[in-house]
This record gives structure tokens, sequence and C-alpha cells, in this order.
């Protein structure tokens, strides 16, 4: 599965969406993607689409490195706002403790 993200300039909105197999790999593509996207200018509106998710594949020690890379990046994503579209209550638990976006 890939994260694909388009920027919607007058919007200053990031949509980034899913489906399938939510994996390590493609969390950290897709964070360094964004973080690189000359697009991107802080702060931006965010909105991540999961509705589609069908199962989610990270480890616990994943999901850690992952908000490690994240909080490395914060000066890129300084007061960036996120809503995340979710299948279920169980789904959107995790990506709120976790912050996957």
């Amino acid at each position: 599965m890939t994260i694909k993200h388009k920027i919607i300039d007058e919007l200053k909105l990031v949509y980034a969406v899913t489906d399938g197999t939510l994996n390590f790999e493609d969390l950290m593509n897709h964070i360094e993607a964004l973080s690189k996207d000359p697009k991107y200018n802080s702060p931006m509106l965010k909105l991540v689409d999961y509705r589609n998710l069908k199962e989610y594949g990270l480890t616990t020690k994943e999901a850690e490195i992952f908000s490690i890379k994240k909080a490395s990046l914060t000066e890129r994503f300084l007061h960036e706002k996120c809503a995340f579209i979710v299948p279920s209550d169980l789904v959107f638990g995790m990506f709120a403790i976790t912050r996957f976006s």
C-alpha cells in the first residue's frame, strides 16, 4: 500500500489517502516525501483519509520509531493541524495516540 498526498494550495491543505494495509515502510516514506515536498508551506491543514484501511500492520516498536521521526520534523510541520477520517473508533484511537499522519 502507498500513502498518496496532494497539496491543495488555495486551501493550504494536504489531503493524504491510503487503502489496504498500513505498514511502517509506507508511513516512513510518506512523512519523508511530505517533509521534502516544495509545495508544503507550514502551517498547513492536513486531512488523512483512512476510510479504506483494511489492516493495521505496525508493531509497537515501529509506531515508536515513526513517532520519533515525526517529532524530529517538528520544525517542518510547525503548527500543522490534522484531521483523520477512519473506519472505526478503534482505528481513530490508534492514530490519535501515535499521531500517524
